[in-house]
């Protein structure tokens, strides 16, 4: 890797946000029928987990901890973007558990 070049990370290019959004949307459809009557707990846990990999990820590579002067800015625009996802597929699945009821009651 050339001096002064990050690595793509999940906010760098429209392409890499793009497929972690839709993966980050997907989780919750893949993870929550096993807590679903803690909905709430449960997508937290998930997303305090995706946000402590990235933040792993992010110290372990020299090249984006050397590179990124603005993190505290960089680390919130992180935690909103998987939080936004997240949330939004855990609507998701509640809304499939809600449908779902609703039908087997008919």
């Amino acid at each position: 890797m050339r001096e002064g070049h990050v690595p793509a990370f999940l906010t760098t290019s429209p392409r890499s946000f793009l497929v972690g959004c839709t993966v980050l949307f997907s989780l919750p459809f893949l993870t929550l029928w096993f807590g679903a009557s803690r909905l709430i707990s449960s997508t937290l846990a998930l997303w305090a987990g995706v946000v402590v990999s990235a933040v792993g990820i992010w110290v372990a590579t020299p090249q984006l901890t050397e590179d990124s002067n603005l993190w505290p800015i960089d680390f919130a625009l992180l935690a909103f973007s998987t939080g936004i996802s997240l949330s939004v597929g855990a609507l998701a699945v509640l809304m499939v558990e809600k449908a779902k009821r609703l039908l087997l009651r008919r």
